[in-house]
């Protein structure tokens, strides 16, 4: 009885052994993909770059549309800088349905003949792209004008915005003629729920500080006056005679408009610069109510404190990424994120005091850019520089840990895109397609000291 039901285990062992093995091929099935790693389904490498053998070329931010295709914004120098809008296929090809190319560049777009930058681009639910960025003016006493573009989706300059398809705004603040240096900076614009363009920056005052300022246009190019009366607020923080940059801009779920940015003293080198967030209602009032005043500020007791990017979850919490300094000497800094409730108090629950310092020795690591991914996970694009320079990619989970899951123990690097290992690189922007991949713009370096724009996709 004892051996009869032994050959009878051993036999269906056996049977259950044989029917693993013989299931499909007969290999083994296949890893799962590793999350934070390079997806070499984009371009056979996970990775774009453009390559054109005279001309270096910058990526400063990108955006997906609801086809999963990718834009790019930046600028290629020929004679001079021209802003640069790139069209990506979602397989990581240039979309040569685009301008013919997969590329639109344009130069002197304020009249003054010298360099155009693409600093932001955003897409409306009509299809059309808007770049917004500046260009050398054409005025005596100005130097660089906030500049506009706006494109169809076929890369033709859309002649229902002003015109021709361009918007030029100089001495917002008014300080033309009163300083050496005077300039209008669109750096980061977004798309309301009426379909106007917002647009975040700043502009030159009499004196030579730099004012914050947040611009808005309805969508036949114009400014729009019921927003503060002007079409435009200027706003600083801290105290007078600060350099104030916006650098980020969002729109929460009630249609207020959220900037972040950095300030720091105009007339002192003493006093390190801080990360400031600022909240408005639509039109272009202060909620004073937010934060102290109407903003917040944070700063480092080693340094500086920078906020480079924001974002807004669906609860109304806001998340800034930058970049804080732990060591004045070295000058290292930690990649950076807060998180505010809705009316700029810091949300305790989140890291420490509301605040992530993610830290690697003798390193200095920069967030540049933050978005959320589906299941509310913060991912932060920048840079690191130790031994040599590469892009960096975190991923936080809502409450600020680091997701160790993702790429190694929860950031992802990479160097030598274009050629050269051990040559600059950065990532500026990143954005997330329908199927979770997350893309990153930036520049890197090829083995003949040309910058070269770059997009990096990554397995979520």
């Amino acid at each position: 009885m004892k051996i009869r039901i032994i050959i009878t285990f051993l036999f269906l062992a056996c049977a259950v052994f044989s029917a693993c093995s013989d299931s499909g091929s007969g290999e083994s099935p296949a890893a799962a993909p590793q999350s934070g790693t390079l997806d070499t389904s984009f371009n056979n490498t996970g990775f774009f770059v453009y390559h054109n053998l005279e001309n270096t070329s910058y990526g400063y931010d990108i955006a997906v549309d609801e086809n999963d295709n990718i834009y790019v914004t930046g600028n290629i120098d020929y004679e001079n800088a021209d802003m640069a809008l790139w069209k990506i296929t979602p397989d990581g090809e240039l979309d040569q349905s685009f301008a013919g190319t997969g590329l639109v560049t344009h130069h002197n777009a304020a009249g003054g003949n010298y360099n155009d930058y693409g600093m932001s681009l955003c897409i409306a639910s009509n299809g059309l792209i808007y770049v917004t960025g500046r260009s050398y003016s054409s005025i005596a006493d100005a130097d660089d004008d906030l500049a506009v573009w706006s494109f169809s989706d076929d890369g033709l300059l859309n002649d229902n915005f002003s015109s021709d398809g361009i918007a030029i705004h100089s001495n917002t603040a008014g300080g033309n003629g009163s300083s050496s240096i005077n300039n209008d900076y669109g750096t980061s614009c977004v798309i309301d729920g009426m379909g106007r363009l917002v647009i975040s920056g700043y502009s030159t005052k009499s004196g030579g500080d730099l004012e914050m300022v947040v611009w808005r246009y309805g969508q036949n190019g114009g400014l729009d006056s019921s927003f503060n009366g002007t079409g435009y607020i200027i706003d600083e923080f801290d105290m007078a005679d600060t350099n104030d940059y916006g650098k980020s801009i969002k729109i929460d779920n009630y249609g207020n408009i959220v900037v972040a940015g950095n300030t720091n003293y105009l007339f002192s080198s003493t006093n390190p610069v801080k990360m400031f967030l600022a909240k408005y209602y639509s039109n272009g009032y202060s909620i004073t109510d937010f934060g102290t005043g109407g903003a917040v500020l944070e700063g480092s007791p080693l340094g500086d404190a920078a906020g480079n990017s924001v974002v807004i979850d669906d609860d109304n919490n806001i998340i800034v990424a930058g970049s804080y300094d732990n060591d004045p000497v070295s000058n290292n800094t930690d990649l950076a994120v807060w998180k505010y409730l809705e009316d700029g108090t810091p949300d305790t629950a989140f890291g420490t005091n509301g605040a992530v310092f993610y830290h690697i020795d003798d390193t200095q690591i920069t967030g540049n850019s933050v978005c959320l991914d589906e299941d509310g996970r913060i991912i932060v694009a920048g840079y690191l520089k130790g031994m040599e320079y590469s892009i960096a990619v975190c991923r936080f989970d809502g409450n600020g840990a680091l997701d160790t899951s993702f790429g190694n123990d929860g950031i992802f690097t990479h160097s030598g895109a274009a050629g050269s290992a051990y040559a600059p690189r950065y990532g500026q922007a990143v954005a997330i397609d329908s199927i979770g991949r997350i893309l990153v713009t930036g520049s890197s370096e090829d083995s003949n000291n040309k910058m070269r724009m770059t997009v990096w996709c990554i397995i979520p």
